[in-house]
Protein backbone atom coordinates (compact mmCIF):
# COMPACT_ATOMS: atom_id res chain seq x y z
CA UNK A 1 0.00 0.00 0.00
CA UNK A 2 1.33 3.42 -1.24
CA UNK A 3 1.97 5.73 1.54
CA UNK A 4 0.15 9.18 1.55
CA UNK A 5 1.52 12.07 -0.44
CA UNK A 6 3.10 14.52 2.12
CA UNK A 7 0.30 17.72 2.25
CA UNK A 8 1.31 21.02 4.25
CA UNK A 9 -1.73 21.31 6.23
CA UNK A 10 -1.89 20.06 10.11
CA UNK A 11 1.58 20.87 10.73
CA UNK A 12 3.38 22.73 12.97
CA UNK A 13 6.07 24.97 11.40
CA UNK A 14 8.84 27.10 12.87
CA UNK A 15 9.94 29.90 10.46
CA UNK A 16 13.22 31.35 11.51
CA UNK A 17 13.71 34.95 9.93
CA UNK A 18 16.36 37.77 9.83
CA UNK A 19 13.69 40.48 9.48
CA UNK A 20 10.62 40.69 12.16
CA UNK A 21 6.84 41.47 11.23
CA UNK A 22 5.67 45.16 10.14
CA UNK A 23 4.14 46.87 7.51
CA UNK A 24 7.31 45.62 5.05
CA UNK A 25 6.19 41.82 3.86
CA UNK A 26 8.36 39.85 1.90
CA UNK A 27 8.74 36.28 0.69
CA UNK A 28 9.50 35.06 4.23
CA UNK A 29 6.66 36.45 5.60
CA UNK A 30 4.12 35.38 2.69
CA UNK A 31 4.84 31.59 3.01
CA UNK A 32 4.43 32.28 6.62
CA UNK A 33 0.92 33.20 6.57
CA UNK A 34 -0.21 31.30 3.42
CA UNK A 35 0.95 28.19 5.45
CA UNK A 36 -0.92 29.85 8.44
CA UNK A 37 -4.27 28.89 6.59
CA UNK A 38 -4.05 25.41 7.29
CA UNK A 39 -1.40 24.90 9.16
CA UNK A 40 0.16 26.33 13.06
CA UNK A 41 2.91 28.35 12.42
CA UNK A 42 5.31 30.34 14.78
CA UNK A 43 7.58 33.07 13.76
CA UNK A 44 10.84 33.57 15.06
CA UNK A 45 12.93 36.91 14.31
CA UNK A 46 15.98 38.48 16.43
CA UNK A 47 14.15 41.48 18.67
CA UNK A 48 10.99 41.41 16.95
CA UNK A 49 9.05 44.21 18.15
CA UNK A 50 5.94 43.36 16.56
CA UNK A 51 3.49 41.28 18.77
CA UNK A 52 -0.14 41.65 17.29
CA UNK A 53 -0.26 38.53 14.91
CA UNK A 54 -2.21 38.74 11.65
CA UNK A 55 -3.71 35.19 11.50
CA UNK A 56 -5.14 32.90 14.53
CA UNK A 57 -2.80 30.67 13.59
CA UNK A 58 0.52 32.53 13.09
CA UNK A 59 2.44 33.38 16.46
CA UNK A 60 5.05 35.78 16.52
CA UNK A 61 8.41 34.87 18.40
CA UNK A 62 11.18 37.68 19.37
CA UNK A 63 14.56 36.04 20.85
CA UNK A 64 17.66 37.27 22.18
CA UNK A 65 20.36 35.91 20.29
CA UNK A 66 23.08 35.06 23.17
CA UNK A 67 26.10 37.53 22.34
CA UNK A 68 29.16 36.27 20.60
CA UNK A 69 27.44 32.61 19.76
CA UNK A 70 29.40 32.90 16.35
CA UNK A 71 32.54 33.51 17.23
CA UNK A 72 32.60 30.65 19.67
CA UNK A 73 34.38 27.55 17.86
CA UNK A 74 31.69 24.96 15.71
CA UNK A 75 31.19 22.61 19.18
CA UNK A 76 30.90 25.77 21.12
CA UNK A 77 28.67 27.59 19.27
CA UNK A 78 26.20 24.37 18.69
CA UNK A 79 26.00 23.89 22.41
CA UNK A 80 25.21 27.54 22.90
CA UNK A 81 22.43 27.10 19.87
CA UNK A 82 21.27 23.75 21.92
CA UNK A 83 20.16 26.23 24.95
CA UNK A 84 18.32 28.33 22.48
CA UNK A 85 16.48 25.93 20.97
CA UNK A 86 15.42 24.44 24.01
CA UNK A 87 14.29 28.20 25.05
CA UNK A 88 12.16 28.16 21.86
CA UNK A 89 10.82 25.38 22.17
CA UNK A 90 9.53 26.14 25.85
CA UNK A 91 7.49 29.04 24.60
CA UNK A 92 5.71 27.50 21.73
CA UNK A 93 5.15 23.72 23.33
CA UNK A 94 4.88 22.23 20.13
CA UNK A 95 7.50 19.80 19.07
CA UNK A 96 7.78 21.04 14.97
CA UNK A 97 7.39 19.35 11.95
CA UNK A 98 8.69 21.48 10.19
CA UNK A 99 11.84 24.20 10.34
CA UNK A 100 12.26 26.52 7.59
CA UNK A 101 14.96 29.24 8.01
CA UNK A 102 15.43 32.12 5.87
CA UNK A 103 18.55 33.25 8.58
CA UNK A 104 22.37 31.91 8.54
CA UNK A 105 23.10 33.97 10.82
CA UNK A 106 21.21 33.02 13.58
CA UNK A 107 20.29 29.44 15.28
CA UNK A 108 21.98 27.70 12.22
CA UNK A 109 21.99 24.13 14.07
CA UNK A 110 18.27 23.19 12.74
CA UNK A 111 18.78 19.52 13.52
CA UNK A 112 18.45 20.71 17.06
CA UNK A 113 14.55 21.28 16.91
CA UNK A 114 14.11 17.38 15.87
CA UNK A 115 11.62 18.34 13.49
CA UNK A 116 10.32 15.85 10.71
CA UNK A 117 12.12 18.55 7.98
CA UNK A 118 14.40 20.94 7.98
CA UNK A 119 14.70 23.60 5.19
CA UNK A 120 17.55 26.21 4.41
CA UNK A 121 15.68 29.19 2.17
CA UNK A 122 18.07 31.88 0.95
CA UNK A 123 16.50 35.12 -1.00
CA UNK A 124 19.53 36.57 -1.05
CA UNK A 125 23.12 35.73 -1.75
CA UNK A 126 24.77 35.16 1.55
CA UNK A 127 28.66 35.72 2.27
CA UNK A 128 29.20 34.32 5.53
CA UNK A 129 31.12 30.86 6.62
CA UNK A 130 28.03 30.46 9.01
CA UNK A 131 25.97 29.49 6.12
CA UNK A 132 27.80 25.99 5.96
CA UNK A 133 26.24 24.95 9.18
CA UNK A 134 22.75 25.67 8.34
CA UNK A 135 22.90 23.77 4.81
CA UNK A 136 24.58 20.84 6.37
CA UNK A 137 21.54 20.63 8.82
CA UNK A 138 19.36 21.00 6.13
CA UNK A 139 17.10 18.35 4.41
CA UNK A 140 16.67 20.41 1.80
CA UNK A 141 17.29 23.97 -0.38
CA UNK A 142 15.27 26.30 -1.47
CA UNK A 143 16.34 29.50 -3.33
CA UNK A 144 14.70 31.81 -6.15
CA UNK A 145 17.36 32.29 -8.14
CA UNK A 146 19.66 30.22 -9.73
CA UNK A 147 22.78 31.94 -8.73
CA UNK A 148 22.60 31.38 -5.47
CA UNK A 149 21.94 27.65 -5.75
CA UNK A 150 24.69 27.40 -7.80
CA UNK A 151 26.82 28.72 -4.44
CA UNK A 152 25.26 26.15 -2.43
CA UNK A 153 26.49 22.62 -2.44
CA UNK A 154 23.94 20.06 -1.44
CA UNK A 155 22.19 17.03 -3.05
CA UNK A 156 18.41 18.30 -2.05
CA UNK A 157 18.61 22.01 -3.76
CA UNK A 158 15.79 23.66 -6.04
CA UNK A 159 14.49 26.89 -7.45
CA UNK A 160 11.48 28.16 -5.81
CA UNK A 161 10.45 31.55 -7.45
CA UNK A 162 8.93 34.28 -5.53
CA UNK A 163 5.59 34.39 -5.26
CA UNK A 164 2.94 37.07 -4.55
CA UNK A 165 -0.26 37.45 -2.66
CA UNK A 166 -3.58 36.67 -3.60
CA UNK A 167 -4.49 40.15 -2.16
CA UNK A 168 -2.92 42.21 -4.76
CA UNK A 169 -5.65 41.24 -6.88
CA UNK A 170 -8.40 42.52 -5.30
CA UNK A 171 -9.69 45.54 -6.39
CA UNK A 172 -7.43 48.29 -5.25
CA UNK A 173 -9.04 50.96 -2.60
CA UNK A 174 -9.88 54.32 -3.79
CA UNK A 175 -6.66 56.92 -2.80
CA UNK A 176 -5.64 60.16 -3.87
CA UNK A 177 -2.07 61.03 -5.27
CA UNK A 178 -0.69 64.60 -4.10
CA UNK A 179 0.59 66.70 -7.50
CA UNK A 180 -1.41 67.19 -11.00
CA UNK A 181 0.96 64.52 -13.24
CA UNK A 182 -0.64 62.90 -16.00
CA UNK A 183 2.35 60.50 -15.87
CA UNK A 184 3.22 58.62 -12.82
CA UNK A 185 6.51 56.54 -11.96
CA UNK A 186 6.61 54.59 -8.64
CA UNK A 187 8.93 52.72 -6.42
CA UNK A 188 8.37 50.67 -3.48
CA UNK A 189 10.64 49.26 -0.62
CA UNK A 190 13.15 49.36 1.66
CA UNK A 191 15.16 52.84 1.19
CA UNK A 192 17.50 51.89 3.39
CA UNK A 193 19.03 48.98 1.27
CA UNK A 194 22.45 49.64 0.11
CA UNK A 195 22.01 48.65 -3.11
CA UNK A 196 19.53 50.60 -4.36
CA UNK A 197 20.98 53.18 -6.36
CA UNK A 198 19.75 56.64 -4.81
CA UNK A 199 21.69 59.17 -7.12
CA UNK A 200 20.30 57.23 -9.98
CA UNK A 201 17.21 57.79 -9.19
CA UNK A 202 17.62 61.53 -8.14
CA UNK A 203 18.58 62.21 -11.79
CA UNK A 204 15.64 60.83 -13.29
CA UNK A 205 13.38 63.13 -10.79
CA UNK A 206 15.38 65.88 -11.91
CA UNK A 207 15.00 65.53 -15.47
CA UNK A 208 11.97 64.78 -15.81
CA UNK A 209 10.24 67.68 -14.32
CA UNK A 210 6.94 66.71 -16.15
CA UNK A 211 6.85 63.41 -14.66
CA UNK A 212 5.58 62.86 -10.74
CA UNK A 213 7.55 60.36 -9.00
CA UNK A 214 6.16 58.38 -6.12
CA UNK A 215 8.38 56.18 -3.48
CA UNK A 216 6.78 54.02 -0.73
CA UNK A 217 8.55 52.34 2.23
CA UNK A 218 10.90 53.20 5.10
CA UNK A 219 13.87 55.71 5.24
CA UNK A 220 14.55 54.76 9.01
CA UNK A 221 13.74 51.89 11.21
CA UNK A 222 11.55 49.43 10.43
CA UNK A 223 11.00 45.43 10.42
CA UNK A 224 13.35 45.57 7.06
CA UNK A 225 16.14 48.05 9.03
CA UNK A 226 17.05 48.87 12.64
CA UNK A 227 18.79 52.09 12.01
CA UNK A 228 16.94 55.29 12.42
CA UNK A 229 20.22 57.20 10.29
CA UNK A 230 19.32 57.18 6.46
CA UNK A 231 22.20 55.87 4.03
CA UNK A 232 21.11 58.93 1.73
CA UNK A 233 20.46 62.93 1.49
CA UNK A 234 16.93 63.21 1.22
CA UNK A 235 17.20 67.17 1.77
CA UNK A 236 17.31 68.22 -1.24
CA UNK A 237 15.01 65.65 -3.38
CA UNK A 238 12.28 66.39 -0.79
CA UNK A 239 12.24 70.38 -2.34
CA UNK A 240 11.35 69.08 -6.02
CA UNK A 241 7.67 69.59 -6.49
CA UNK A 242 7.62 66.66 -8.88
CA UNK A 243 8.99 64.31 -6.21
CA UNK A 244 6.87 62.49 -3.42
CA UNK A 245 7.57 60.65 -0.77
CA UNK A 246 4.28 58.74 0.74
CA UNK A 247 6.30 57.20 3.80
CA UNK A 248 5.73 53.42 5.02
CA UNK A 249 2.49 52.07 3.72
CA UNK A 250 0.58 48.56 5.22
CA UNK A 251 1.76 45.76 2.61
CA UNK A 252 -2.31 45.20 1.96
CA UNK A 253 -2.65 48.77 0.31
CA UNK A 254 -0.03 48.38 -1.96
CA UNK A 255 -2.10 47.58 -5.05
CA UNK A 256 -3.82 50.31 -4.59
CA UNK A 257 -0.90 52.91 -4.95
CA UNK A 258 0.30 50.39 -7.40
CA UNK A 259 -2.76 50.88 -9.72
CA UNK A 260 -2.02 54.68 -10.07
CA UNK A 261 0.96 54.21 -11.51
CA UNK A 262 2.44 53.89 -14.96
CA UNK A 263 5.83 52.95 -14.89
CA UNK A 264 7.28 50.80 -11.47
CA UNK A 265 11.05 51.18 -11.38
CA UNK A 266 13.76 48.57 -9.71
CA UNK A 267 17.43 50.19 -9.49
CA UNK A 268 19.59 47.63 -7.46
CA UNK A 269 23.31 47.46 -7.78
CA UNK A 270 25.25 44.34 -8.39
CA UNK A 271 26.32 42.47 -4.80
CA UNK A 272 29.07 41.47 -3.79
CA UNK A 273 29.40 38.55 -6.69
CA UNK A 274 28.71 40.97 -9.44
CA UNK A 275 25.03 40.05 -9.25
CA UNK A 276 21.78 41.38 -7.66
CA UNK A 277 18.65 38.10 -7.25
CA UNK A 278 15.51 38.78 -8.51
CA UNK A 279 13.86 41.06 -6.64
CA UNK A 280 10.61 40.12 -4.27
CA UNK A 281 8.70 43.11 -5.65
CA UNK A 282 8.66 42.07 -9.50
CA UNK A 283 5.75 39.69 -9.06
CA UNK A 284 4.21 42.18 -6.98
CA UNK A 285 4.57 44.94 -9.80
CA UNK A 286 3.29 42.61 -12.67
CA UNK A 287 0.40 42.42 -11.03
CA UNK A 288 -0.90 46.02 -11.37
CA UNK A 289 -0.01 45.50 -15.22
CA UNK A 290 2.14 48.45 -15.74
CA UNK A 291 5.21 48.40 -17.08
CA UNK A 292 8.27 47.62 -15.06
CA UNK A 293 11.61 49.26 -15.79
CA UNK A 294 15.02 47.13 -14.67
CA UNK A 295 18.50 46.24 -14.75
CA UNK A 296 18.80 43.17 -16.98
CA UNK A 297 18.57 39.90 -14.83
CA UNK A 298 18.92 36.15 -15.97
CA UNK A 299 16.27 35.10 -13.32
CA UNK A 300 14.22 37.27 -15.17
CA UNK A 301 14.50 35.43 -18.18
CA UNK A 302 10.59 34.06 -18.32
CA UNK A 303 9.54 37.69 -18.40
CA UNK A 304 11.78 39.53 -20.39
CA UNK A 305 8.59 40.11 -23.05
CA UNK A 306 6.52 41.62 -20.06
CA UNK A 307 9.20 44.33 -18.87
CA UNK A 308 11.42 46.20 -20.10
CA UNK A 309 15.08 45.70 -18.98
CA UNK A 310 18.15 47.91 -19.51
CA UNK A 311 21.52 46.10 -20.14
CA UNK A 312 23.27 48.03 -17.53
CA UNK A 313 22.26 50.04 -14.30
CA UNK A 314 23.99 53.29 -16.03
CA UNK A 315 21.74 52.00 -18.98
CA UNK A 316 18.71 53.07 -17.37
CA UNK A 317 17.92 57.06 -18.21
CA UNK A 318 18.16 55.42 -22.34
CA UNK A 319 15.60 53.29 -21.56
CA UNK A 320 13.50 55.55 -19.02
CA UNK A 321 13.36 57.81 -21.96
CA UNK A 322 12.56 55.71 -24.66
CA UNK A 323 9.92 54.02 -22.61
CA UNK A 324 8.33 57.54 -22.16
CA UNK A 325 8.88 58.47 -25.81
CA UNK A 326 6.34 55.36 -26.58
CA UNK A 327 4.55 54.80 -23.41
CA UNK A 328 1.12 53.56 -25.26
CA UNK A 329 2.76 50.35 -26.96
CA UNK A 330 4.37 49.24 -23.42
CA UNK A 331 0.76 49.43 -21.94
CA UNK A 332 -1.20 47.78 -24.73
CA UNK A 333 -4.87 45.74 -22.99
CA UNK A 334 -3.06 42.40 -24.17
CA UNK A 335 0.73 42.97 -22.39
CA UNK A 336 -1.28 43.95 -19.27
CA UNK A 337 -3.52 41.45 -19.14
CA UNK A 338 -0.35 39.36 -19.83
CA UNK A 339 1.24 40.53 -16.67
CA UNK A 340 -1.18 40.01 -14.43
CA UNK A 341 -1.91 36.49 -15.55
CA UNK A 342 2.02 35.60 -15.06
CA UNK A 343 1.64 37.05 -11.69
CA UNK A 344 -1.64 35.56 -10.90
CA UNK A 345 0.11 31.98 -11.42
CA UNK A 346 3.02 32.83 -9.33
CA UNK A 347 0.74 33.11 -6.66
CA UNK A 348 1.89 31.85 -3.07
CA UNK A 349 -0.61 29.10 -2.76
CA UNK A 350 0.73 27.92 -6.01
CA UNK A 351 4.15 28.38 -4.70
CA UNK A 352 2.66 25.90 -1.71
CA UNK A 353 1.99 23.48 -4.10
CA UNK A 354 5.07 23.02 -5.47
CA UNK A 355 6.68 22.52 -1.75
CA UNK A 356 5.24 20.15 -1.19
CA UNK A 357 5.81 18.13 -3.86
CA UNK A 358 9.73 18.50 -3.28
CA UNK A 359 8.91 17.47 0.13
CA UNK A 360 7.04 14.62 -0.60
CA UNK A 361 10.13 13.52 -2.88
CA UNK A 362 12.56 14.34 0.06
CA UNK A 363 10.75 12.51 2.61
CA UNK A 364 10.11 9.48 0.60
CA UNK A 365 13.75 8.79 -0.53
CA UNK A 366 15.77 9.80 2.08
Amino acid sequence: MASEKFQLAGKNILFISPEGWGDNLLSKHHFALTLAKNNKVWFVAPHQTETQSPHPNLSLISYEPVRGINRLPFVLARFATRFEVYQLLKVIRHKPDIVWSFDPHHLQFLRLFHAQVTIYHPVDNHYTNLEHSVVNESDIIFSNAEVTLSRISHKNKYRIGHGVASYFFEPPAAIELPGQFSTKVGYVGNLNNRLFDFELFAKLVKTHAEIGFYMIGPRGSSNLASTNKPLFDWSEIDKLPNFFWLGQQPSKKIPSYLALMDILLILYKSDESGFTVNSHKTLEYLSSGKLIITPANQENDEIAHLILQARHLDEIPQVFNAALANLPSYMTKDICIARREYAFSSRYENRIQSVEKMLDKTITTR
